[in-house]
């Protein structure tokens, strides 16, 4: 997993910007439709458990 977290400024308001990559490294290619959408499924499940699990408490208040 790659993170980039960046704050910048938009419409003069101070935000987060988030960039999560899910990388999957491996001698064998996925083999079909079912096997990759099985694999983006579970990789995004995992990206929105790590990034809700980081900002949680303080962060996730301040810009809801």
């Amino acid at each position: 997993m790659n993170f980039r977290v960046m704050r910048a400024k938009k419409n003069g308001r101070d935000v987060l910007l988030w960039d999560t990559q899910i990388v999957r490294i491996s001698d064998e290619a996925l083999s079909s439709v079912v096997e990759i959408m099985k694999w983006v499924s579970e990789a995004h499940s995992l990206a929105e458990e790590w990034f809700f699990g980081l900002i949680e408490g303080d962060l996730v208040r301040r810009f809801q």
